[in-house]
């Protein structure tokens, strides 16, 4: 996974969030559940460190206010000035620190059985045959998509968003596999990816394990611990709609 530099654009999505905050057009808590749906949220275009956004949402939200005061005309010269020297500061630090950690996979750790809420009524007995062969085939076609940049919800990215929803649409029985979405505000980790009945349990499954060249598919493998089973929230009725 690429490195994502200070932009504009994103810098500018964070303003935005900052604003209709500020002016309570916005009444949620930033980094709730529900900002992954609004496109000014700016953790919906990056996989950072907690503690570098809430630096980078300081920034945003001091500029906002800037900009609320100055269309008052109530800021003096002055003071913008010493506002926009802390702001270059403050821009200058990120800019060197970076704001995006790379992934960095763990394959060392010992698969484990991830149980998400009831999404199925299924047998614990039952299981389709040849599973394994079915995840890496739905698996690589998965890959296929995202290669050629398939944009499922159509918001511009080709992401983990399109990943699930293209594996769940590839899965040859969809009472066998559901949508689930990760929000971790300890970790960072803000993930969708899906969850397949096996072994008389949901365990749970990178739909860009193929892509990515993984010999694991499942999701403890490929995180490690900076992912938490305990946040998992089926999500299938809420993405379902992208599934064509």
């Amino acid at each position: 996974m690429a490195d994502i530099s200070f932009s504009s654009t994103l810098f500018n999505c964070a303003i935005e969030c900052a604003l209709k905050r500020q002016t309570k057009a916005c009444k949620n808590k930033f980094g709730a559940p529900i900002c992954y749906e609004c496109k000014w949220y700016v953790q919906r275009y990056i996989e950072a460190d907690p503690r570098r956004v809430q630096l980078f949402m300081i920034e945003a939200e001091t500029k906002a206010a800037i900009l609320r005061i100055e269309s008052n005309g109530l800021l003096s010269g002055f003071i913008l000035a010493i506002i926009i020297c802390l702001l270059l500061a403050l821009w200058s630090y990120n800019y060197e620190k970076g704001l995006v950690d790379k992934f960095k996979p763990n394959h060392n750790v010992v698969q484990q059985t991830q149980q998400v809420q009831s999404v199925n009524s299924l047998d614990p007995e039952k299981e389709l045959p040849g599973i394994d062969n079915k995840i890496w085939e739905a698996l690589r076609k998965t890959a296929d998509d995202l290669n050629k940049g398939m944009d499922t919800n159509n918001d511009s990215l080709v992401n983990c968003i399109d990943a699930a929803v293209r594996f769940y649409y590839h899965f040859p029985n969809k009472d066998y596999v559901c949508i689930v979405v990760n929000y971790d505000s300890q970790t960072g980790m803000h993930h969708l990816f899906n969850g397949v009945w096996i072994n008389g349990s949901w365990r749970m499954i990178e739909p860009q394990a193929a892509l990515a060249n993984h010999k694991s598919y499942y999701m403890r493998d490929i995180w490690g611990s900076g992912y938490n089973p305990a946040r998992n929230v089926v999500a299938t009725k809420q993405y379902i709609k992208y599934v064509k």
